[in-house]
């Protein structure tokens, strides 16, 4: 299988849709989340059932996601993933889409994100 990173614009996007186990299991890839995006990835915000007009932020529980093995945890194993997750967020300035794009770069895997930074900086 294909492996992919979630960046955490992915994650809040995806947990948002009320479906996040479903559309990954029927992706069907093999999909990561590096440890700087669990920590970025805490709430989501959705329109407040009371009042539509304002939107509320509610908590993000990826721990079904994971321990039913949907979803695994990665983070930075070596030197090399190590040095270019750091010069990548000295450049792009977010630690999650950094640590997904370093790690993806080194191991050959895709990223899943719509953040228009971490996409111009794959690009490069």
């Amino acid at each position: 299988m294909t492996a992919v990173i979630l960046d955490a614009c992915g994650t809040l996007n995806l947990y948002a849709s009320g479906q996040f186990v479903p559309i990954l299991t029927t992706l069907a890839y093999d999909w990561y989340l590096p440890t700087a995006v669990e920590r970025e990835s805490q709430t989501y915000r959705q329109p407040d059932p009371a009042d539509p007009q304002r939107l509320i932020a509610l908590p993000i529980d990826l721990a079904s996601a994971i321990e039913g093995g949907s979803l695994k945890r990665c983070d930075c194993a070596c030197d090399e993933e190590l040095a270019l997750y750091v010069q990548l967020a000295a450049r792009i300035g977010d630690d999650g889409e950094s640590m997904g794009l370093a790690i993806a770069k080194c191991r050959g895997w895709s990223v899943l994100t719509d953040d228009r930074k971490a996409v111009e900086s794959r690009r490069n």
